[in-house]
Order: structure tokens, then sequence, then C-alpha cells
């Protein structure tokens, strides 16, 4: 909540004509207000009604191009849990020899 309040306060104002020039927000900014949305799926995501290309949130509708560099997964930018099959199968492909080394990896700053 508290980085929606400071992407809000970052709003461009108005500009002359009654356009407004929008600022597009940090991968990180925008990340949280996806999740904050509550989309369940990527199709729900597309389905989202995007103004011009952007929504009401000011989020692009393709952030895995726009945020190319940050962007993980469809599951990290809508915070998915994924299903356990899955998870367990994506935890074993990263190779971890103990569970010390597991949590070392959840724990740290992405």
């Amino acid at each position: 909540v508290e980085i929606l309040m400071k992407a809000a306060a970052g709003a461009t104002p108005p500009q002359s004509g009654g356009r407004q020039k929008r600022r597009l927000y940090s991968f990180e900014e925008a990340r949280v207000m996806a999740q904050w949305m509550g989309f369940g799926s990527k199709e729900e995501w597309y389905a989202y009604e995007f103004e011009g290309g952007r929504g009401a949130y000011q989020l692009p509708k393709d952030p895995d191009v726009v945020y190319a560099e940050e962007f993980v997964d469809w599951g990290d930018w809508l915070g998915l849990m994924l299903p356990f099959e899955e998870a367990r199968e994506k935890a074993r492909s990263l190779g971890f020899k103990t569970q010390e080394e597991y949590a070392d990896y959840v724990l740290a700053p992405q």
C-alpha cells in the first residue's frame, strides 16, 4: 500500500487541453499494483480494459515487453502461487542441495 501511495503521489498533473502526460511506473511499483488488482491469470490481465494501451493505474498491457529486463514470468508479475507439482519441479530444477540453500534463495532480495 505504501508503494501505491508513493506512486500516486508521483502522478503528473494534467497538461493544457485536458490531456494528461502519464509517467510509467518502475517495475517494482507496477508489479505491486498489478498484484493488488487481484488478477488470477495472464488471460484476465489481457481481458482488462486498457485505455490507450495503459490501464486505469497506468500499467502497460504488455509488462513482459515493457519491463523485459526485470520481468520473470506471469506468476511473479501477478503474485500467483504455483500448483504443488509445478512448484516442486521448479524448485528441483534450481538444483538446491539443502533446505538452507533454498531458504537463502527465497529470502535473498530480488
